[in-house]
């Protein structure tokens, strides 16, 4: 029986817009190891490059880095990936692809927020 990649968990669960925050994900599947990752996209943008496997597919980092989003435009299966910095909110699942268990979509969202300091700015 082949098990697909499931995101359990998300933390935090969201990222101001201009991102640079660490992100942990949870779940079962995750891949065998670093290489046998393909993709890891929150939302809409690619964090592959900035992956950083922790264990037996049980848990793995993604750091959300502005200078590690490629400013090329990709496409995984018809899904847009944008780049940093995101000039509006956005939420959505969480997709990790691996070689060895396929494609899997979390049910739990991610979010892009605006962060404190820009919504101050955009009222003064």
């Amino acid at each position: 029986e082949v098990y697909l990649p499931e995101v359990t968990g998300v933390s935090p669960r969201e990222s101001p817009l201009e991102g640079g925050h660490k992100i942990t994900l949870r779940g079962s599947c995750l891949g065998t190891s670093h290489d046998d990752v393909m993709a890891v996209i929150l939302v809409d943008v690619d964090c592959t490059d900035s992956l950083e496997y922790i264990s037996s597919g049980k848990f793995l980092f993604v750091v959300i880095k502005c200078s590690l989003i490629y400013a090329i435009p990709l496409f995984v299966e018809k899904l847009a990936v944008t780049t940093f910095p995101r000039t509006k909110p956005a939420s959505g699942p969480v997709i990790v692809e691996t070689r060895s268990a396929g494609r899997g979509e979390s049910a739990v969202e991610f979010c892009f927020v605006e962060s404190k300091i820009r919504r101050h700015e955009r009222k003064v």
